[in-house]
């Protein structure tokens, strides 16, 4: 320690005093402070306003620096006199921030600081999205219900319907809207700490299609071919006139336009009618609506027999052309009756046996469709003919004849279905014409050179064959 001595200075004069005084003071000791003046701690702020520390600086020089807890410097200032610093830090985000600042080896407690960032600016659309007549408008948001550091975010309304205030809830007021008025809605997003600039929205009222208000038809369980008569109800919200057009179509595609009535065709259970109506504003209805059809039973049209007009030992085979008003896949059998009495084993041939003459034969053909309904048609008496012989054998005796030499035509008899009893004849041909009938050809008759054809044929007595034919050139006498 070292004494100090005071001097004082009155009125011009210097007095001294030789006394020491019982102060003493210790000067390798310097009086220094860093004093935080603001923010308070624990403060709120907005992370766009930043922050503005402000210091009191006793005896401290060089850079203070405004930290973050994890060490990045946020704002600094430099210090070269005692007195207020302030320092703008930049905030890099909403949340808490912890923070201190250090001047040389002087470092403050630590102070808490909640930052707040203005919530998200809100997507805004109608539902519907293109309102028409007849639409109740109300409004779709698409924000968080809480900014990114938790603060609840509200939502203000104001709706106007071509100009004129209509609300402020989240649906437009005044009802349901018209075609061509202008909806707009501003919508004003805030939480404790921001107001956003306001986000509008606007939309003009389209036209409403047409309604389909009933389709009816009679009968109501139509068949094939009969006339359906269609009733249509329509309506528009705006009391447009309306075109109404009507189709109808084996498919929901229905192209076929009619007017009031239809004929149902052939070909399918269901038939299917389309119905348009037009506006004239652009708009366009469709509906289309499937009707069940009854079901017509299916029918035999005739039973063909082939051959048409069988004969003994001839197989007898039928077939029965049938007819499906509704075109579907039908089955079909077969019962065969000879004279009366029915055959067993139904097929399309006649069985068990074939045909012979005399022979009464029928047969029946039951036909089905897949929904069960029946058809069946028996024919007439087929009366099964006489068989006709088969062709003789012919032959000429002697084989090679000579001029002056009589030739006999030889008619050998071949089958016959029946077995009847055969009678051949012969009838021969030659260059003066026909000589006969009878086998035998005179000697004096031929000349040398001279062709002569032998025709032969037999008969049952009802039905005579086909005719077998020989010739033979005459040949010249022996000298």
């Amino acid at each position: 320690m070292r004494w100090v001595w005071l001097a004082a200075v009155v009125a011009g004069c210097e007095v001294a005093d030789d006394k020491a005084t019982d102060t003493d003071v210790d000067t390798d000791v310097a009086l220094t402070s860093l004093e935080v003046l603001g923010p308070d701690d624990g403060l709120d702020v907005r992370e766009e306003d930043g922050m503005l520390v402000r210091l009191r600086v006793v005896g401290l020089r060089g850079t203070a620096d405004v930290i973050r807890a994890d060490g990045e410097v946020i704002g600094e200032a430099e210090v070269d006199a005692d007195g207020d610093v302030e320092i703008p830090c930049t905030l890099a985000g909403p949340g808490t921030l912890t923070w201190t600042v250090r001047l040389a080896d002087t470092t403050t407690d630590a102070r808490l600081l909640y930052v707040h960032a203005a919530p998200t600016t809100p997507g805004v659309r109608f539902e519907p999205v293109t309102p028409v007549t007849g639409d109740s408008v109300a409004l779709v948001l698409s924000p968080p219900a809480e900014d990114e550091e938790g603060d609840v975010v509200g939502y203000r309304h104001r709706w106007t319907r071509d100009g004129e205030f209509a609300g402020e809830s989240n649906a437009l007021g005044d009802g349901p809207v018209v075609r061509g008025e202008v909806v707009e809605v501003e919508v004003v997003a805030f939480d404790d700490w921001h107001e956003l600039e306001p986000v509008r929205r606007s939309v003009t009222v389209g036209n409403a299609p047409p309604t389909v208000d009933s389709l009816t038809w009679a009968p109501l369980v139509p068949t094939v071919g009969q006339n359906v008569t269609v009733t249509v109800a329509a309506s528009d919200p705006e009391g447009d006139g309306l075109r109404v057009r009507t189709f109808y179509g084996p498919d929901s595609t229905a192209t076929l336009p009619f007017t009031g009535a239809f004929k149902v065709p052939a070909g399918g259970t269901t038939t299917w009618v389309r119905v348009t109506v037009d506006d004239g504003q652009g708009g366009l209805v469709q509906r289309t609506q499937d009707i069940s059809l009854g079901n017509l039973p299916p029918t035999v049209v005739r039973i063909d027999f082939y051959p048409s007009n069988p004969t003994t030992g001839v197989a007898l085979r039928v077939a029965g052309v049938v007819s499906d008003p509704e075109g579907e896949t039908v089955t079909r059998s077969y019962r065969w009756f000879l004279d009366d009495a029915e055959l067993p084993g139904p097929g399309t041939e006649f069985y068990p046996r074939t045909p012979a003459r005399g022979d009464r034969i029928a047969v029946q053909v039951d036909v089905q469709d897949p929904a069960g309904a029946t058809g069946s048609l028996r024919s007439g008496v087929v009366v099964v003919g006489n068989g006709r012989p088969s062709p003789p054998t012919v032959s000429l005796v002697p084989a090679a004849p000579v001029a002056g030499q009589a030739i006999t035509c030889a008619v050998t008899p071949g089958a016959d279905p029946e077995g009847d009893t055969l009678t051949p004849s012969s009838t021969w041909i030659g260059p003066g014409g026909t000589w006969g009938p009878g086998p035998d050809l005179p000697e004096s008759v031929t000349q040398t050179g001279e062709t002569w054809r032998c025709d032969g044929r037999v008969s049952d007595g009802t039905d005579s064959s086909s005719s077998k034919s020989v010739s033979v050139v005459i040949g010249a006498p022996p000298s």
